[in-house]
């Protein structure tokens, strides 16, 4: 990778002044990106709740790991629909697990 490269490449702040806001504006954020990107695909709050609702753990995946994409699922939804996501329904996500133990 060419550091010196990607540096010149980068906007520097003297052209944008101190005004670093200004120069974020500029920017879509990533909450924009992922609303045009659901309204194109037509993806509902109510589809992304039935989806945590029925996600369950692979056996490959450590649960720490699950328990963080289960988290961003969760946050992803508006909070009238993250009250129909019940802790029964996170149990139930992780039940599926084979555990050495029970082996």
């Amino acid at each position: 990778m060419n550091v010196q490269g990607l540096i010149k490449e980068l906007p520097l702040l003297v052209n944008y002044g101190r005004d670093i806001d200004g120069w974020i504006e500029e920017y879509p954020i990533l909450k924009e990106i992922q609303y045009v990107i659901e309204k194109y695909l037509n993806i509902t709050q109510s589809e992304k709740c039935w989806t945590l609702k029925k996600i369950k753990i692979p056996n490959d995946i450590k649960i720490s790991i699950f328990n963080v994409i289960y988290r961003r699922l969760l946050k992803n939804l508006e909070s009238d629909f993250r009250k129909l996501v019940t802790i029964e329904d996170y149990i139930n996500s992780i039940k599926v697990r084979r555990y050495p133990v029970n082996k």
